[in-house]
């Protein structure tokens, strides 16, 4: 099954925003529950799950969007791999202006 690069990237990119959307609502309402309860961290632990939930969330996006181009890659379909990878760039750059947008018109 072999698809366009410009779907590839849409896909992934879409991905992408779906999984930081979530990711910030998720982080957003455990913020707000952990300010209702009364939780208090110390500064390092925060630091430390902050850290830690940075590389996580970077191994994440990074198998989303490398992944196939990777594969294809190393199958020797080089410019195939450069093309979806420029992809979805092209359409992360494009859901940043959306969600941009949407910030800017609700606040």
């Amino acid at each position: 099954m072999n698809h366009s690069p410009a779907k590839i990237g849409f896909l992934q990119a879409l991905g992408i925003a779906v999984y930081v959307s979530l990711f910030a609502f998720a982080a957003w309402n455990i913020g707000e529950w952990g300010r209702a309860s009364g939780i208090d961290m110390p500064e390092i632990a925060m630091m430390i799950i902050m850290l830690t939930v940075f590389i996580v969330s970077a191994n994440i996006c990074g198998s989303l969007i490398l992944a196939y181009p990777i594969m294809l890659f190393m199958k020797g379909e080089k410019k195939e791999a450069y093309t979806a990878v420029a992809y979805a760039v092209g359409w992360l750059l494009v859901f940043l202006a959306l969600f941009g947008i949407i910030a800017v018109s609700i606040s």
